[in-house]
């Protein structure tokens, strides 16, 4: 009810698309984020800027202590230097100090101020790679030509990956985030629609 008849509306993917056509919603055009409209032919290599620091986001509203765990394993793993822990989120690093892979090696990471401002800075002045869970927290990366790999935790990555091309895998396929850190191409360059985005503009 809140929707025009008249306008066209801008929504992030395909999927909102079409729960908004059974509504009989039908003008609509798939924009993607606007936070991703500079990303076209973006492509997310990790050969392209090999770094010994990462930068790591979870999701504290959508947890899985088992797989988080698991994720911050492979990063202390692969990476010799720091691990920037990046909270996003107001219950992120709370979160973060109940997992054990912290627990164990609390020195190895470095936790972040809850401010935009510290990220863009370290991400200008530090070649750093990024693993996490947010979706925005990679696109911000992405945004800074950061080599980064988002781990789907809701259909959210899952389908702007499939209409864009986002470098998402699941939050589980770990076997897939380790090849990719080991520098195999597993994505293809982001792909923007620019013309259903200046048809809504």
């Amino acid at each position: 009810r809140a929707l025009s008849d008249a306008g066209l509306h801008s929504v992030r993917d395909s999927y909102t698309a079409a729960r908004l056509a059974e509504m009989g919603i039908g003008n609509v055009a798939v924009t993607g984020c606007p936070s991703m409209w500079a990303l076209d032919g973006v492509h997310s290599r990790r050969n392209d800027c090999p770094t010994s620091d990462c930068v790591v986001m979870l999701t504290d509203y959508y947890t899985d202590p088992v797989a988080d765990d698991a994720v911050l394993r492979l990063v202390l793993k692969h990476f010799s230097g720091r691990i920037f822990f990046f909270p996003q989120g107001t219950g992120d690093v709370a979160y973060l100090g109940r997992l054990p892979a912290f627990l164990e090696q609390p020195r190895r990471f470095e936790v972040m101020r809850h401010s935009l401002k510290s990220l863009d800075r370290l991400l200008a002045r530090r070649a750093v790679t990024y693993v996490g869970t947010r979706v925005h927290g990679g696109i911000f990366a992405l945004n800074r030509r950061v080599p980064s790999i988002i781990l789907a935790v809701d259909n959210r990555a899952a389908e702007m990956a499939r209409d864009f091309q986002l470098p998402v895998v699941p939050r589980t396929h770990l076997d897939q985030v380790q090849h990719w850190l080991d520098g195999d191409d597993l994505f293809q360059p982001i792909r923007i629609p620019r013309e259903n985005i200046e048809r809504w503009w």
